[in-house]
Order: C-alpha cells, then structure tokens, then sequence
C-alpha cells in the first residue's frame, strides 16, 4: 500500500467511525465536499480552479451533523495524522482561515483529529482556536504576489499568529497553519465538545440559559 493509499484509508476509517458515534448520539451526519454534490466532470473542472470562491468551495467540510431532537448544528472536518514522522499537526491555512471567519458568524464547525498509530483524539471549535504556532506559505508553488494575498487574507483570521513565506518545499505546498504537539494534546476530546452543546441545549437548560430573553418577550405579548 502506497503512502498516500494509507493516509486516504486512515482518514476514512476514522471518518466513518466518527459518522457512526456521532449519529449514536443523535445526529444526522450528510455528507458535505464538493466532490460528493457535484458530478465527476464537474469536479474534475473545479479543481482546475484557483479563483477564491473556488477554493472556498473545494474546502467544504467534511460532513456536517444536525441533531434530530435538540437544536445543535455543526459541520465537521476530519484531520488524521499522516505518519509517526511528525507529531505536530498541520492544518490547511486557508480552509481553517475560512472558518474561523464564518465562526464570527456564530457558524460553528468541529475539528477532530485523530492519530492512528496512537489511537488519541481531540477535538475544537473553530470559534476557540487552539495556540497556532505559525503559518508558512510556500513560496516555491504560489510565488511572491499570490503569497502576499495570502499574507493579507489569512491575517484576518490569525492575527496575532507569525505568517512566513518560506522557501520549503513538499507534500501539496499548501499554506498551512501549524499546532504543536504540547498544545494538541492538551484539548478534549471531541466528544467532551459535543457532549457540552447537547447538555446546554436541553430543555431545562435552554430555559435556564434564557430565561430573561424569554421573560422578557412574555412581557411585550402580554
């Protein structure tokens, strides 16, 4: 099995067990990539593109999950670690970055990671970013004024957060967004997250949470 074969087969197993505990705990969990909504020649055509809306429609979550009972709605995205060569986690800058935008929205999306050879996992809301160690983008691949829209763009969303250009070049010389290990294995477990939001959107809680907005609008019917 060749290299890449693994990490595809890593990154589906886990896919497919996360699908499978999620949608124990309730949720439906469509699928959300553009290559599973459109057709293989439509596919084939996007990812030929570069503009910015092609980029943001090629790093479309991986699923998303709707709770058949309680109001909880997420996407989610799946991160498996490639090998034990590494043992930081690299993320692709700009889908993390589109992110992190649509969370200012209140839109949240849920980060897993899950290490095959460890069998650890983690997790994240997009609205409470992990310490992002750097990011670099690779000057090699996109060159000096595509890197500098990068530069502009992904300060929005880290902007406290070293940006390089760096000379290195490998793997999809992607922009990426680097979370060390310390600090990976310091989150919760992703089901911790999910867990939290579906205790804080019961009923009684929900009532508890808002229980002066809904006073308060009794208040004007009446």
């Amino acid at each position: 099995m060749s290299t890449n074969e693994s990490r595809s087969k890593y990154h589906r197993d886990a896919e497919e067990r996360i699908r499978q505990d999620l949608e124990g705990m309730g949720f439906y969990c469509p699928a959300l990539p553009y290559h599973a909504a459109l057709s293989t020649d439509q596919a084939a055509v996007l990812r030929t593109r570069y503009s910015p809306t092609a980029l943001y429609l090629r790093n479309r979550s991986d699923r998303m999950a709707i709770h058949k009972l309680l109001p909880v709605e997420f996407e989610w995205e799946v991160k498996t670690r490639e090998s034990t060569r590494y043992d930081n986690l690299s993320l692709e800058a700009l889908q993390l970055a589109q992110h992190v935008v649509m969370g200012q929205l209140d839109v949240r999306c849920l980060y897993i990671y899950s290490d095959p050879f460890s069998d650890f996992e983690c997790g994240f809301w997009t609205t409470a970013l992990p310490p992002i160690s750097c990011v670099q983008i690779p000057l090699p691949r996109w060159g000096q004024v595509t890197s500098d829209w990068y530069k502009a763009k992904l300060a929005t969303a880290f902007p406290s957060t070293r940006i390089l250009a760096t000379d290195r070049s490998a793997g999809s010389n992607t922009p990426f967004a680097l979370i060390n290990h310390a600090d990976l294995i310091a989150l919760p477990h992703w089901r911790t997250l999910v867990q939290s939001e579906l205790d804080d959107s019961t009923p009684e809680k929900f009532f508890q949470n808002n229980r002066g907005n809904l006073l308060q609008s009794a208040e004007k019917v009446v």
